[in-house]
């Protein structure tokens, strides 16, 4: 693993935790004009702003949720950096073929020969 991946590793929490603030702004701006679009006494200019603001609120809503979809967690992507390579490892297929055999062999030692056991 190399230094720039190891650096990008400890930055994903924080991209995470940006997603989520955009998610949370996002959500209120598209929450909070609302009234102000759905009264009945507004002017047509507080109308127009408080719709642009709902708009930009679920094009934000819609980005923060595809990236916290679409970036993984330090977690998700130390998996995906560090499993396929013990899953392909040679050394790692040996031990297990080394021990299943040992435990096939417990196995048999501890079988009860049919002695009522």
């Amino acid at each position: 693993m190399t230094a720039w991946q190891i650096y990008w590793l400890t930055r994903l929490e924080a991209f995470c935790a940006l997603w989520m603030v955009g998610l949370v702004l996002g959500l209120l701006a598209a929450i909070l004009p609302l009234p102000i679009i759905f009264e009945s006494s507004p002017g047509e200019t507080e109308r127009l702003v408080a719709l642009r603001v709902v708009k930009g609120g679920v094009v934000a809503l819609i980005l923060s949720l595809c990236g916290l979809v679409f970036v993984p967690t330090t977690k998700e992507a130390a998996a995906i950096a560090i499993l396929p390579r013990i899953a392909n490892s040679e050394t790692v297929a040996e031990i297990g073929v080394e021990a299943k055999t040992l435990a096939l062999e417990w196995l048999k030692e501890l079988h009860p020969k049919g002695e009522g056991k």
